[in-house]
């Protein structure tokens, strides 16, 4: 199997350059337009994955893996532009909304079709939202539709158009709606039928129907996924090529990113992420290995030092002094004060990351409030705050609380991130200027998504997180009952005043299409956090690949879902 598979990628990649494969124009589709550099057809694209897809499913898609795998395939009726962040019609060609904002209808782009050719209408998107409403277990899909309390009912009004009738306003719609998916290729398939049973990971890939750029057609698992192009695609140049222009597109899968990068550097990849300490050593290289390493400062990245505040976490019930200080926003105040953020930026990024001063990052910037309160360890206000809150320094400079406990406690780190390692021991050091004793604790992801999630054996812990264009909808994160509430998740009901007013400007942003009016409330969100702090914003490095100079329209990043979201741009200008 494996050698049948290597075969198919070293034949493709000598692919030559074709000629644009005929489509049946009977009715013309109405094409979303690209600004970017027209290119030429042929060839094959090859990247990397580091460990397995789970399905082939997009609404079971529950791992990174699998999402990164299924964005080329499939497409909801809206989309987000990866540059702008605003959001744009996709499948839908269009739609309206009513006055009082219940009433939306979406008009699909005309002569659309599935990859093997079928038309694409209506009854698939009815299809696609009766299984997604039918399955509790939908994936983020389910969390956004769950998260914004949505009671909707949909019909189909013709071919072409399908309206949507809300109880409430939701701003959000466009971008909860699910991938859609073909009714004809489920024709023996029960509406109720377990979304795990449908295109698993483990099954003939040349069954799976799309519409995105790329279709897979085979899957071996530790090797890769071969991907062919998908002729009846919806997008095109500003020429009017139908894309995407790689004939086909090969996903290599690796168990490590040290590996993976081993084979960039093999001239085996077309592009690689690479961190930002490596970013230099790759540049040296870059004129022997033909490739260029780009980076944005922009980001949608998050970095956050986080308190466990959870009462019943197990690390407490031995020992309540530290749930005691981490539930002290003055003490929380003092700990954001000494960390240095321009150390972070200089010893562990050199220079290249981003500074954080509140939730919402600089690029969304509609929503970001700039002046909120801000933590500088130039100012040296830790000592009186840790004083103010009942901590004193011993005379063997330790400090201790008022009731004599030595303030010391873990930092959890996954071991999978250097970067996160080296910061939480830099942080540490820093800490020890005011006698906090605090140490490095590395795990792997997945004991550290366990800890977060499920059994709470943690204390404090430095957390990446990927802010959403619309950072209302991460409920999760941000509403008290959510999963994803590092500091006391799941609460019945608010635990403080001020997570219950967070909880009432989510519910209210859910609502609210008035652009200013949402505006002014995610000020107030970002005000409080930066006021209460159960988190502390930390820099965050900027996003770097290393691209084949081969591999042309791949010169910038994206803002919203890294340089893949450029895939059906990419052609191939020669060979390596």
């Amino acid at each position: 199997m494996m050698r049948r598979f290597l075969t198919i990628l070293l034949l493709s990649c000598f692919t030559g350059i074709l000629l644009l494969p005929a489509v049946d124009a009977t009715v013309p589709i109405t094409y979303k337009k690209s600004d970017l550099k027209a290119g030429r057809y042929g060839g094959t694209i090859i990247s990397a994955i580091v460990g397995e897809p789970s399905s082939f499913n997009p609404l079971a898609a529950n791992n990174a893996q699998t999402q990164e795998l299924l964005r080329v395939v499939f497409d909801s009726l809206a989309e987000i532009n990866p540059d702008s962040l605003a959001i744009e019609p996709a499948l839908a060609e269009k739609w309206t909304v009513s006055k009082d904002a219940l009433l939306w209808q979406f008009v699909l782009r005309q002569g659309l079709n599935w990859s093997d050719g079928a038309p694409l209408t209506s009854k698939d998107v009815l299809f696609s939202l009766d299984l997604f409403m039918n399955n509790v277990n939908s994936g983020i899909w389910r969390n956004y539709w769950t998260a914004v309390d949505l009671n909707v009912s949909y019909r189909a009004m013709d071919d072409r158009t399908v309206e949507f009738r809300l109880a409430h306003p939701c701003p959000y719609l466009p971008i909860i709606l699910p991938p859609i998916l073909p009714q004809h290729a489920f024709v023996n398939t029960a509406n109720n039928q377990s979304l795990s049973q449908i295109w698993p990971a483990q099954f003939d890939l040349s069954m799976i129907v799309g519409t995105g750029p790329f279709i897979p057609q085979e899957y071996v698992p530790g090797v890769g996924v071969t991907y062919t192009r998908n002729p009846f695609y919806w997008r095109a140049d500003r020429s009017q090529n139908v894309l995407p222009y790689g004939d086909r597109w090969t996903v290599r899968i690796f168990s490590s990113e040290s590996k993976l990068l081993e084979s960039f550097q093999r001239n085996e990849l077309d592009w690689a992420a690479i961190s930002t300490a490596q970013r230099d050593s790759f540049m040296r290289n870059r004129r022997a290995g033909r490739y260029e390493c780009i980076d944005s400062k922009d980001s949608l990245q998050n970095t956050f030092f986080v308190f466990n505040q959870n009462p019943g976490a197990p690390p407490y019930k031995a020992n309540e002094a530290p749930l005691t200080w981490f539930r002290n926003p003055a003490f929380r105040k003092a700990i954001a004060y000494v960390i240095d953020h321009s150390a972070i930026i200089r010893d562990i990024y050199s220079g290249y990351a981003a500074e954080r001063q509140t939730i919402i990052p600089p690029v969304l910037k509609d929503y970001y409030y700039a002046r909120v309160s801000k933590y500088s360890s130039i100012l040296r206000k830790e000592e009186d705050l840790l004083e103010e809150a009942g901590f004193m320094p011993g005379r063997d400079k330790v400090l201790y609380d008022n009731k004599g406990n030595r303030v010391e406690f873990p930092i959890m780190v996954t071991i999978e991130r250097p970067d996160l390692v080296e910061m939480a021991g830099l942080i540490a050091r820093q800490l020890q200027r005011v006698g906090i004793t605090a140490f490095v604790k590395p795990v792997s992801a997945a004991a550290m998504s366990a800890a977060l999630q499920e059994n709470y054996q943690w204390q404090t812990a430095i957390i990446p997180v990927t802010s959403h264009p619309e950072p209302g909808l991460q409920l999760d994160l941000w509403h008290s009952s959510g999963s994803l509430h590092y500091w006391n998740p799941r609460q019945t009901t608010p635990l403080t005043s001020w997570e219950s007013s967070i909880d009432q400007i989510l519910a209210e942003l859910s609502t609210t299409s008035d652009h200013r009016k949402r505006a002014d409330l995610y000020e107030t969100l970002q005000v409080i956090i930066a006021e209460e702090l159960p988190l502390i914003p930390l820099p965050v490095q900027n996003e770097v690949y290393a691209v084949r100079s081969r591999i042309k329209n791949a010169d910038e990043i994206p803002l919203y879902g890294g340089l893949a979201n450029r895939l059906p741009n990419f052609w191939i200008g020669f060979s390596p």
